[in-house]
């Protein structure tokens, strides 16, 4: 085996002559990386172009506080329900047997639960 040292004809040593070419093939990859992101980002920060209907449940208005946080648990009590594929029941949610209100306002609770839960499971607030 022999290494060979010294000038190539034009005065530079071997492996210094290709360093340029590979610098030269860097520079065009990433030119053309940046070019397909720039082409890209417009596409992919349009999003889909499918509507989204998007339903706000809020409490009928005159519900006391205690009400208004069960009408909240009662609509995200629902929606978990729906997205697991269970039936309407109220009554198997531990918030809606135990309601974390102290006993004065429990029935208050319990009433605005059992409406968000009605509202979500019947397609929308009346």
């Amino acid at each position: 085996m022999s290494v060979r040292t010294g000038d190539n004809n034009d005065g530079t040593h071997g492996l210094s002559a290709a360093l340029p070419a590979r610098e030269a093939r860097k520079g065009t990859r990433m030119k053309k990386f940046l070019s397909m992101a720039l082409v890209m980002a417009p596409l992919a920060l349009a999003g889909c172009g499918h509507r989204t209907t998007v339903v706000v449940y809020n409490p009928p208005p005159g519900y006391t506080q205690a009400a208004q946080q069960g009408y909240h648990n009662g609509v995200q009590a629902a929606q978990r329900d729906m997205r697991a594929g269970l039936g309407p029941d109220a009554a198997r949610h531990p918030n809606f047997n135990n309601p974390p209100v102290p006993p004065p306002l429990r029935e208050d609770f319990r009433r605005g639960f059992q409406e968000g839960y009605r509202a979500v499971y019947a397609g929308g607030p009346r």
